[in-house]
């Protein structure tokens, strides 16, 4: 399997579709390269980071009788949060606050 592949699986299990520019916006250079334990850890820390960007897509597509449409986005925000604290990944979800 290559790196490219692994993330798109990853995509396509939360009912997202994948381009190249979602590699080249996780920072996958090599989308061709093989699945390493190493570039797999690599891969899946890109992956949890992308996760907020990804939420801002639609929820569901309807075109010409066929729908699309992807997990819900609480279950993907509490498995982002899981997955970010576990990896030591700021949560990119939680609002900032800001003192003036």
């Amino acid at each position: 399997m290559t790196i490219g592949g692994y993330i798109q699986e990853r995509l396509y299990s939360l009912g997202y579709a994948s381009c190249g520019a979602d590699l080249a916006d996780m920072g996958i250079e090599d989308a061709e390269a093989e699945l390493t334990p190493e570039s797999r850890a690599a891969a899946y820390r890109a992956f949890v980071k992308f996760v907020p960007q990804l939420l801002l897509r639609p929820a569901s597509v309807s075109e010409g009788g066929a729908s699309i449409s992807r997990a819900q986005r609480a279950d993907i925000e509490a498995w982002y949060r899981q997955e970010a604290k576990r990896l030591g990944i700021a949560d990119g979800l939680s609002p900032k606050v800001r003192f003036i």
